[in-house]
């Protein structure tokens, strides 16, 4: 635990800072990320035995594409909907992790990730439900929608967890890298971000064209 709350806070700390100043910092934070996710996914995939085979490295690759991208172009937008993002992401994992840690005992998909249970992904989508449903205010957005936005994106971000621990296990290995103490490699860290971010572009772009 030492070792996670100074990576932890450090990496809020950063993600938020780049979202808030925005510009070449932004962008440069971003571009970094990626090529750090892209490294950590070759070195996995070339040393997977047995190799996993075309799916998986290239479903990973679209994942991450498509995350980054999202997060990038929420930014365009301007400052609320990618900090949205990393505030769901992070209510929910540290919600999941807390109230599964001290009270979960129903697995969730104990053949792809054991140790997530069905009380810590509920606390997660509860208290990312209060989460945005309190930042929205400053948005002019109804306290109620905007619940029902933080729950749906915080099921997305326990499903991107998922599909990490899925990625890992059909890759053979633990972690995807070691770079972060107490968390493993970058994308044990940003997996439910990038589906939150997508999840939320997809969101933003619905509610632009009048969808909802």
């Amino acid at each position: 635990m030492a070792a996670r709350l100074p990576v932890f806070f450090g990496g809020i700390f950063l993600g938020v800072g780049a979202t808030v100043l925005g510009g070449w910092l932004f962008t440069g934070v971003l571009a970094i990320v990626s090529g750090l996710l892209l490294l950590e996914m070759i070195s996995v995939f070339t040393r997977a035995e047995p190799a996993p085979g075309a799916f998986v490295p290239a479903s990973a690759l679209i994942y991450v594409c498509a995350g980054v991208s999202a997060f990038y172009l929420l930014r365009s937008a301007g400052r609320f909907w990618p900090l949205c993002a990393i505030l769901v992401a992070v209510t929910a994992d540290t919600a999941a992790y807390l109230v599964g840690r001290r009270w979960g005992k129903t697995p969730l998909a104990p053949k792809v990730s054991p140790a997530k249970t069905w009380e810590g992904a509920l606390a997660g989508v509860v208290c990312s439900a209060v989460a945005v449903a309190l930042a929205a205010t400053g948005k002019s957005m109804p306290a109620f929608p905007a619940a029902l936005l933080g729950a749906g994106l915080a099921v997305l971000a326990v499903l991107g967890d998922l599909f990490e621990s899925f990625l890992k296990r059909r890759a053979g290995v633990k972690d995807f890298g070691s770079s972060l103490p107490g968390h493993g490699g970058l994308f044990d860290r940003v997996d439910s971000l990038l589906a939150v971010s997508i999840g939320l572009f997809i969101f933003t772009r619905g509610q632009a064209a009048g969808a909802w």
